[in-house]
């Protein structure tokens, strides 16, 4: 046999084996789930036990429907803003940060102030950074630059919040506006 015949022969055994061992399981990645537009699972305005009972510990869950049996009864600021963010941090645990930042979200809006602004900003900013559907991902950054450019206009020097919005720029369908603001953010700080 010629050495390349023998190369072949050895080459072809070992991507067979390679394939052999591979584990012969049959996974189903449908989402039963979704709808049609992509809301349901995940959704950062959703509530809804079905949503959150794979990833969530019966106690959070139970936890979630006191708070927001609390928040729905309060009117007042200060108690809202107390429940809503022991919702967030619970969802936050239980690593559903869309809703996470939802709740974050609803403080901003209830109690509009510059370090509630960024909350609720680095929250959708976390949520933005593992989102895997086209549709959320632009939602979730819209929602990071909306209040992370609130945050600026009060600040306008902060550099971390600059490279947070300018990045959810890069992942949209305008690339160069956050290209753009990376180059002065790095022009500025070197």
């Amino acid at each position: 046999m010629k050495r390349s015949q023998i190369i072949f022969v050895v080459v072809g055994i070992i991507v067979s084996y390679l394939l052999y061992s591979l584990p012969m399981v049959v996974v189903d990645n449908e989402d039963k789930g979704l709808t049609e537009d992509g809301s349901g699972l995940g959704s950062d305005s959703s509530s809804d036990e079905n949503n959150h009972g794979n990833s969530l510990s019966s106690s959070d869950l139970e936890v979630i429907d006191k708070l927001m049996a609390d928040l729905d009864e309060e009117a007042g600021t200060e108690n809202f803003v107390i429940f809503a963010d022991s919702i967030a941090k619970v969802y936050q645990s239980g690593g559903k940060l869309d809703s996470a930042a939802f709740y974050f979200g609803l403080i901003a809006e209830k109690a509009p102030a510059p370090e509630n602004w960024e909350k609720a900003g680095n929250a959708y900013y976390e949520a933005f950074g593992f989102s895997m559907e086209e549709i959320k991902t632009k939602r979730l950054g819209d929602k990071t630059r909306f209040y992370l450019n609130k945050v600026l206009e009060a600040a306008p020097d902060r550099l971390d919040l600059k490279t947070k919005v300018a990045m959810t720029y890069v992942s949209s369908a305008n690339p160069m506006q956050g290209i753009t603001m990376l180059r002065g953010v790095f022009g500025r700080g070197s």
